[in-house]
């Protein structure tokens, strides 16, 4: 073989085997392309889907808050209006006449006085009044075969209204205390309201 037809067979075969190594080349780099664009399209959908879950995590922070604001601004403004009504209230019983008062003050311990019940009464309250009240009760419970009631004479600063005592334990029936407590409740009532689990 001469020279010149080995220099071509070389020629021809380096040729050969350089179509290959670049169709090589051509397919390594389609393929590492693609892998890179998937990798590339996995991350942006997992951003994706971190971004849409701190979103969704950003709202329902948002609604939570606004709920518990909303929530916090009912409850200050039915405390508000339980205040409101109590002032009223004691504004009214403030308002009684000397007989009113105690027309009240007679149905109120005749409906709780038991056996051996003693009463005590305002500091304020005079002496003929204290009298006129306890025989008021005590006429209406022997009308009801109950025994009668006598009043203390350890009077107290507890405004309108009594304290009814039975031996040591005794239960205020002090007008402001009884409102407070009234208030107390409807505003636990509330708080049960607006902050139960739905």
């Amino acid at each position: 073989m001469a020279i010149d037809a080995i220099k071509k067979t070389i020629l021809a075969d380096a040729r050969e085997q350089g179509r290959v190594i670049v169709a090589n080349a051509e397919r390594e780099a389609t393929r590492r392309a693609r892998d890179a664009e998937e990798a590339s399209r996995r991350r942006l959908e997992e951003a994706r889907k971190l971004g849409e879950a701190n979103v969704a995590a950003e709202r329902e922070r948002s609604v939570s808050v606004t709920e518990l604001q909303v929530r916090d601004r009912l409850l200050a403004a039915k405390h508000d209006i339980l205040a409101e009504a109590v002032n009223a209230a004691k504004s009214l019983v403030d308002e009684l006449s000397e007989d009113e008062y105690e027309a009240v003050l007679v149905d109120l311990i005749a409906a709780r006085a038991t056996r051996s019940s003693e009463i005590i009464f305002d500091e304020a309250l005079g002496e003929d009044a204290r009298s006129r009240i306890i025989l008021r009760i005590n006429e209406r419970l022997a009308g009801r075969g109950a025994p009668p009631v006598v009043a203390v004479s350890e009077d107290r600063p507890i405004g309108r209204g009594f304290i009814i005592a039975v031996g040591r334990v005794e239960e205020d029936w002090s007008f402001d205390r009884r409102l407070e407590a009234l208030a107390e409740e409807r505003e636990a009532e509330l708080s049960e309201i607006l902050f139960r689990e739905h």
